[in-house]
């Protein structure tokens, strides 16, 4: 014979699960119909790094993404940079938008100012004054191909820095034979 008292905590509870299952149905129907009415990207944790992001994803008012190419000398970059940081004052209020500034492969080989370190961490440290001054991220990868003692200053100056391997088997065989192993980027942020 069953307590009475048993089988109504018991139910009790069967209750309370049917419930919280019924608020969590509810609350995955209303957030699905929010995403539907709604046609902004939403971000993703899938990706696949073999392939790379549509400029159309990157593009927009507040993010410039800088190729090297697109610039002879680092004063044309710094000019460029500058320019763009400008629209994002930093004011003492609250961040009403904040920009993002991307540079790929900054001192690749195909760079024309790739042998001029010096010259390179000082345009460095000034986007890096120029970010701290305004609300603004910056991105700067960089290839392994850099002195030991370049990438320890780079380091040094970075106020975040990752390291990027990629996976054995997944590279077309110009890039493996390119950097002679399995290449790494390093990435810069500076906030």
């Amino acid at each position: 014979m069953t307590n009475p008292g048993n089988a109504i905590q018991i139910r009790n509870l069967q209750e309370k699960g049917l419930r919280i299952a019924w608020q969590y149905k509810k609350y995955l129907g209303e957030s699905q119909l929010d995403g539907q009415r709604d046609s902004k990207h939403e971000y993703s944790n899938e990706f696949d790094l073999r392939k790379p992001l549509e400029r159309h994803f990157i593009n927009g008012p507040r993010i410039d993404c800088v190729s090297i190419q697109d610039c002879p000398d680092l004063s044309t970059l710094r000019d460029r940079c500058a320019t763009f940081l400008s629209q994002f004052p930093r004011n003492d209020g609250s961040i009403s938008c904040a920009g993002r500034i991307a540079i790929q492969s900054f001192c690749a080989p195909q760079c024309a100012y790739s042998n001029m370190e010096w010259d390179m961490l000082s345009f460095i440290r000034y986007l890096k004054s120029m970010v701290r001054s305004s609300n603004s991220v910056a991105i700067i990868t960089f290839p392994p191909l850099l002195s030991p003692s370049f990438c320890k200053r780079w380091q040094h100056m970075a106020d975040t820095l990752l390291s990027v391997k990629a996976i054995q088997g997944f590279l077309p065989m110009k890039t493996r034979n390119w950097h002679n192993s399995s290449p790494v980027t390093r990435i810069w942020l500076a906030f």
